[in-house]
């Protein structure tokens, strides 16, 4: 019996109309054999657009909401893109019994090699604290190289030790 339901609206640039798709836990989740799905749970994609048969460059917004019914915890992903999708503003926010709010922002600020900005916000209080800065580099041999400028967790460590 599935306890998790998932569903994804999204719109694409130049159609005011918003399509609905749902997906089962094994769609939308990497479990193992097994394993129970949560809400929590490994997704398959980190990009929901990856969960559509569109291309990515034509997706303008796209809403992910997971409910898991035995722990009461429901999540929400929402993405807008631009810049031809190459650019990404995503809200997570997860509501019941634990209860979490982040802002992440992706900007493409190089083409070749192609280089990320990278912004997280959790929201504490309803204001958005930085939590993490940096740039990603992907490299021609697929490798992909990390350059923080700023963590939450580089931040309390200096401060601690």
């Amino acid at each position: 019996m599935s306890t998790v339901s998932i569903s994804m609206k999204y719109k694409i640039f130049e159609n005011p109309e918003w399509k609905t798709v749902k997906f089962s836990e094994s769609e939308y989740f990497d479990l193992d054999s097994d394993e129970e799905a949560e809400w929590d749970s490994v997704p398959w994609h980190n990009d929901l657009r990856d969960y559509l048969d569109l291309e990515k460059i034509s997706i303008q917004y796209v809403e992910a909401v997971i409910v898991d019914s035995i722990s009461g915890i429901s999540k929400s992903l929402k993405s807008t893109f631009w810049n031809e999708g190459d650019n990404e503003i995503c809200e997570v926010v997860v509501s019941g019994k634990t209860s979490y709010h982040e802002t992440i922002i992706s900007v493409k600020t190089q083409e070749a090699p192609i280089v990320f900005e990278i912004l997280r916000f959790h929201h504490d209080n309803n204001f958005p604290v930085l939590s993490y800065h940096g740039f990603f580099k992907r490299n021609e041999d697929g490798s992909e190289e990390e350059r923080i400028v700023y963590s939450i967790s580089k931040d309390i460590a200096s401060r601690v030790g």
